[in-house]
Parts: structure tokens; sequence; C-alpha cells
């Protein structure tokens, strides 16, 4: 085979290998996706981009102004902080992620808010930005480079 032909197969090859490596950026930056999803509960913000709900008591708004809540009137399942650190991406697939929780107000709190959990736009647009977009580049260029040097 020549060179060119040994591109060409290895350029071809890299359709297959590209859910491995969107796998593997994922997963190499699952903190960071983690982060991401607790700023936008901290900004009272659900999956959709939608706001949570508003307290009802003037009370705790207050409260949760003194303790220094960005979403103030609007929830952001944020008190001591346990909830937000608890956020994990778990890889369940090859390319297939999905955001849980391991607190034990996990199961009240998806009853109450289904969709808290998961990246709006405004999340995924910085997922891409940060780090999707570069980590799959290199990502190809490394297995294009590998499979060149067989």
């Amino acid at each position: 085979m020549n060179a060119t032909q040994h591109f060409i197969t290895s350029l071809k090859s890299l359709q297959r290998e590209i859910p491995n490596i969107f796998g593997d950026v994922m997963n190499d930056h699952k903190e960071e996706v983690e982060d991401i999803n607790a700023e936008q509960l901290n900004q009272g913000k659900d999956a959709e981009g939608i706001d949570l709900d508003e307290y009802r008591s003037d009370e705790y708004i207050r409260f949760k102004k003194s303790i220094g809540s960005k979403s103030s009137p609007v929830a952001d399942l944020n008190l001591t902080g346990k909830y937000h650190k608890a956020i994990t991406l778990k890889k369940t697939g090859v390319s297939d992620f999905q955001i849980t929780n391991t607190d034990s107000k996990f199961k009240e709190l998806i009853g109450k808010y289904p969709d808290h959990l998961g990246l709006n736009d405004f999340g995924k647009q910085e997922v891409v930005e940060d780090f999707l977009q570069s980590g799959m580049l290199q990502g190809m260029c490394d297995y294009i480079n590998k499979q060149l040097r067989r």
C-alpha cells in the first residue's frame, strides 16, 4: 500500500474511532462538566435553561441572600454545597454520559425538579469552547498519527 492509500485508509478508520475519542475527552474533563452543572444550579437554572421554582417565603429569600445565593429568589438547591459537590458525570456507554448525583437528597430533588441535572445550551456551549473542540481535534490528530506510523 502506498503512502496516499495508507493515509486514506487511516482517515476512513477515524470515523469509527470518533465515539471513543469523544468518550475519552468527556471522561478526561468530567470534573469541569460537573462544575458547569453546579454553576447552572447556583444561577437557579435547570437543564432547559428555565428558572427553578421561586422560594415561597420572603424570610427564606433574605436568608439565602445573606449567605450569598446568586439566584435568590429562585431556588439554587445549595445550602451547604454538599449537593452540588455530589454532582457526577457518569459514563453509560462508549460515548454516552449522564449527569447524576450521589447525595442522599437526589431522589427527593429529582422528583421535584426533574430537569435540574444536565447542561443547558449555555453549559453545552461552554463545554464545546472550553475543551471539547480542542480535545476532539487533538484526539483525532493523535489517532491519525498513530495509524500513519504503522
